[in-house]
């Protein structure tokens, strides 16, 4: 594959439309933004041109001034043969838009990643970062690009703002690959003869955590990796790399429909489980993963559960199974657990008017019961965690919650976790469930009696 012309080294991403866009305009940038950049990945010309307008003034990164005729004819130039360049796979970060009705200005952060060695059994891709900012006009109903501004961001500063993560990835389906071919081995139940060809696709199809098909993202990315790792398919030098780059992918925010961070927590309790049971990551990494953990579920503000054209979000859910997963581990300390019980609370009844409705108090339940089970935890915690479970707060009692939409949204999510947790507690029929439910019961008699 031919490298990306030095041109487009800085182009758009355009996540999502302003706070005052509609939600068809919203919709249209978002499909306009996965399109151009798988293309673009691609050196696929007519990506760009449908993405580029006619009359577009386009600035380099090196002060070059083109126009759309100039991109077009690199892009279509003939392929050399001989170029041993590595391909190139581009995202973006730290989106910024402003839209002002049929015209919109976007800036944002642009990584190319390219692999110095494609064949390689687990890639590790060389990183430049771009600033650019875009302007956007809708003509006829058609977005496209009118001007762009692309600046290198130069490695010094990479590194002193953090910017640079390790990892970037790359188009879905990966390069090598059609979507039909990814499907007929989600039916052939992920048979790979080659171990290499394995452990690379592992890697290759984080990239598709993002994609809005289900039968992609859920159906062959996450269910692929995960029986590969369940059926102990993958070596730990794989596994420790899926470790490092679903921890980027957890943190970045660079997906517009919202899909690569819950299932990025999913395949991260994947990970947790290999470590649970084989005992793969040093103290340290495993350290990190907590912090990942924590700090994504206590972060969740997208409350989408499931669609039934889009598939599952869930990003509460995943995020406890990822819990789950690490509280579990042997390994981990009283003062790790107590951090993932604070994360916990913090979604047990989020601020607003959203109420679960998709299971997510179950699966929270879930992650407190074996937290509670593993003992690691002293009363003194426990008796501050309840008690802040059973605080009316912002309101000032329970009686109060039914009179607005908050108030009863608070009281139904309450509630629903409590009464999931005693559930569990009863079913343990052991003398650390028992006191597990009274302590429930003590909270739901709260909540209940205002």
């Amino acid at each position: 594959m031919r490298p990306m012309p030095k041109l487009c080294a800085c182009f758009l991403l355009l996540a999502s439309g302003s706070l005052s866009a509609a939600a068809d305009d919203a919709a249209q940038l978002t499909a306009m933004l996965s399109e151009f950049l798988a293309g673009a990945s691609l050196n696929d010309a007519a990506a760009h041109e449908r993405f580029w307008a006619d009359d577009l003034i386009y600035t380099s990164s090196s002060g070059e001034r083109i126009g759309k005729g100039d991109i077009m004819r690199e892009l279509n130039a003939p392929a050399d043969k001989d170029s041993d360049e590595p391909p190139t796979v581009y995202s973006a970060e730290d989106i910024r838009i402003q839209q002002y009705g049929d015209s919109a200005i976007v800036a944002f952060r642009l990584a190319g990643a390219s692999l110095a060695d494609p064949g390689a059994q687990v890639a590790s891709p060389q990183v430049t970062f771009y600033y650019n900012t875009g302007t956007f006009l809708r003509r006829d109903g058609v977005w496209q690009v009118v001007a762009w501004q692309a600046t290198r961001i130069p490695a010094r500063e990479q590194d002193q703002n953090g910017a640079a993560p390790a990892f970037v990835a790359g188009p879905c389906p990966p390069p090598g690959y059609t979507r039909e071919q990814l499907i007929d081995l989600k039916q052939h139940d992920f048979a790979l003869t080659s171990p290499e060809e394995r452990n690379a696709l592992a890697i290759a199809l984080l990239a598709c955590l993002a994609d809005p098909d289900p039968l992609i993202r859920d159906g062959v990315a996450f269910e692929g990796i995960s029986s590969w790792m369940r059926d102990q398919q993958l070596p730990a030098e794989t596994v420790l790399s899926l470790n490092d780059k679903l921890q980027v992918q957890i943190q970045s925010t660079a997906d517009p429909n919202g899909f690569q961070q819950p299932f990025a927590a999913l395949l991260l309790a994947e990970v947790a489980r290999v470590d649970r049971l084989e005992n793969v990551l040093t103290s340290t990494k495993r350290d990190e993963l907590v912090d990942a953990a924590a700090k994504y579920l206590a972060g969740v503000n997208d409350y989408r559960g499931f669609s039934s054209t889009e598939g599952w979000r869930h990003g509460v859910a995943h995020g406890s199974d990822l819990v789950v997963q690490l509280v579990l581990n042997p390994n981990i300390l009283p003062v790790q657990a107590e951090q993932l019980m604070a994360a916990v609370a913090t979604q047990i009844a989020p601020a607003g008017e959203m109420f679960y409705v998709y299971g997510e108090p179950g699966r929270l339940a879930r992650a407190t019961f074996y937290t509670w089970s593993r003992g690691l935890i002293g009363d003194e915690f426990w008796n501050d965690w309840f008690d802040g479970i059973g605080k009316p707060q912002p309101l000032e009692s329970w009686a109060g919650t039914f009179s607005s939409q908050p108030g009863l949204a608070k009281r139904h999510n309450t509630l629903s976790f409590l009464l999931a947790l005693h559930i569990n507690a009863m079913l343990a029929s052991d003398e650390r469930g028992a006191a597990l439910a009274e302590r429930v019961e003590q909270a739901i008699t709260k909540v209940s009696g205002g």
